[in-house]
């Protein structure tokens, strides 16, 4: 595989990262909005990206075949119950206390882990269908990562900076994005 193709396949995998990572934003506190943040999700995104392409790459095609009959169910519930859990917080933003606030951090490590799965699930067939391309598969998942890792900040800086714009708006617009690309992925299978 070319590297224009391996590049072109890491940008189309990691489209729902950055949407997801756009809705991280959106929902961050001020006080969350920061580099550190920024990096955690990139690596959660990018880990989740390459781990799973070498993970179908190795499961091989009998065990992955049972996998994608019900992929795209694990993901739909995931997403939609994380937009809906935005939507709700944005409706009920002003009945919130700062303790709950902490609670809802986008960048805690199980929202990102959650989101990182989620998101990751169609790198699993990519995986498979490079069977045959053994030696490149290291070098094809990394790829793959460091692009969902880079699209992954610029996710979230891009939310954050729009999310401005719309106020309270933009985590209930997060959240009917999130039920969307859960829906997307349903369909697509």
């Amino acid at each position: 595989m070319g590297i224009i193709s391996v590049l072109l396949l890491g940008f189309s995998l990691a489209c729902d990262s950055f949407a997801v990572a756009i809705c991280c934003g959106i929902s961050c506190e001020k006080s969350q909005f920061k580099v550190s943040n920024f990096i955690k999700s990139g690596v959660v995104f990018g880990l989740f990206q390459g781990v799973m392409t070498l993970l179908g790459f190795f499961i091989g095609k009998s065990a992955l075949r049972f996998i994608l009959s019900f992929n795209h169910y694990i993901a739909l519930i995931i997403l939609s119950f994380l937009g809906i859990k935005m939507i709700y917080n944005s409706i009920k933003s002003d009945q919130y206390n700062d303790d709950e606030n902490k609670k809802n951090n986008p960048f805690s490590y199980k929202n990102l882990i959650i989101l990182g799965f989620a998101t990751s699930l169609d790198a699993l067939a990519v995986g498979f269908s490079l069977i045959g391309k053994f030696q490149g598969i290291y070098t094809e998942a990394l790829i793959i990562g460091v692009i969902s890792f880079i699209l992954g900040i610029i996710g979230v800086i891009t939310g954050k900076k729009v999310g401005h714009f719309f106020e309270n708006k933009m985590e209930l617009i997060g959240g009917i994005i999130l039920i969307g690309i859960g829906i997307k992925i349903f369909i697509e299978h």
